[in-house]
């Protein structure tokens, strides 16, 4: 099981998003960055969620139980209804 940690920056002109996974091990919890994306190019929920599972799916991650997000107070990033919370929590219900 996991947890993700989304945040977006503006640095320069550029946008960019950091993605940190937090998992247990040995019953302690721990901490990855991830790394930075670009994210630019589109800002909307669905275009971040593409991103964010981009990554996932390239860590291998689908087997494994995402049981917490956790993103910045922005309604395209948290909004329960429309945002990428939604969104991914969507996709990995399917």
């Amino acid at each position: 099981m996991f947890s993700i940690i989304v945040d977006e920056a503006r640095c320069f002109k550029e946008e960019q998003m950091s993605i940190v996974l937090r998992y247990p091990e040995n019953l302690h919890p721990q901490e990855k960055f991830i790394g930075f994306g670009n994210c630019s190019k589109g800002r909307g929920s669905t275009s971040l969620a593409a991103a964010i599972t981009d990554v996932l799916n390239n860590l291998h991650a689908e087997g494994m139980v995402m049981i917490a997000q956790s993103y910045d107070g922005a309604s395209v990033m948290s909004g329960k209804h429309n945002g990428v919370q939604a969104e991914i929590k969507n996709s990995t219900h399917k």
